[in-house]
């Protein structure tokens, strides 16, 4: 049994690579537990404290009909199964949560077709703390942008362990129904560029407070400005990994070598 539990969706796999380049040895500290985006949704926290996942066979986006339980378990850092053992969340110091959009994720903050404004901190704190994404971004991509209930579960009921990670933002110049908008907007008005900067720092002020009560509530790691377009609204094309919203190998050790800093040092 490890110190620490990385639990995520498909982004997990991409965290992993990351803590294998950055450092085989520390890797073997956690344990992994990954599960694909479909079946990441109906993972729930038990009254006992483990997770669980249900019998069930999703329809929907589950090409080869997995059953829930027979791939929900804990894994080493070499991607070795631990048959039959699912994670609980008594056996951990820290769970870092690698799943659900990042905390600079704009469509928490912007509505779509809308200018921005300047957000006040009680706003902010309030789109932390809701978990919720609004209907209209569905169509963008419902994967992705899905706040699962574990994520939830795992930050209401064991916050002094809970840290927040999350998924990369999506790639420079590849989302074009929202991201991509927003950019032009930023871009062509200086003033409301300089307001997305004021909610930007905001946004980091918050996390500094997360991070400085992290003993007794949830933790908030927001991927480093080297990673981030100049807007803070995508990640780095130097950084893909072949699709939108997936961040390469290099962005997760970058990724790890914060949270290295914060938690393991």
């Amino acid at each position: 049994m490890n110190n620490f539990l990385a639990i995520g969706s498909s982004q997990l796999a991409g965290f992993l690579k990351g803590f294998r380049l950055f450092d085989k040895k520390l890797a073997e500290n956690f344990d992994f537990a990954p599960l694909w985006e479909a079946g990441f949704g109906y993972l729930n926290l038990e009254s006992d404290g483990f997770i669980r996942a249900p019998d069930l066979v999703p329809e929907v986006n589950n090409r080869s009909k997995c059953n829930l339980q027979d791939v929900w378990a804990i894994k080493d850092s070499l991607g070795n199964k631990d048959k039959g053992r699912v994670p609980c969340i008594h056996d951990y110091q820290k769970i870092f949560i690698v799943a659900s959009p990042c905390k600079y994720f704009a469509p928490f903050y912007y509505p779509k077709n809308s200018p921005p404004f300047l957000l006040s901190p009680t706003i902010i704190k309030s789109c932390f703390d809701s978990w919720q994404i609004d209907k209209q971004f569905e169509s963008i991509n419902p994967w992705q942008f899905r706040v699962s209930p574990i994520v939830r579960q795992l930050i209401r009921s064991c916050p002094e362990k809970a840290v927040f990670i999350g998924a990369p933002l999506p790639l420079e110049h590849l989302e074009t129904g929202y991201f991509e908008p927003l950019r032009a907007i930023f871009k062509s008005d200086r003033n409301l560029k300089d307001v997305h900067f004021q909610n930007v720092e905001s946004i980091r002020l918050l996390c500094s407070h997360y991070h400085a009560y992290s003993g007794i509530s949830c933790d908030v790691v927001l991927p480093p400005d080297e990673l981030l377009c100049d807007l803070k609204l995508t990640t780095r094309s130097i950084y893909a990994d072949g699709t939108v919203w997936h961040a390469g190998s290099e962005y997760w050790q970058k990724m790890v070598a914060r949270i290295v800093n914060l938690y393991l040092a």
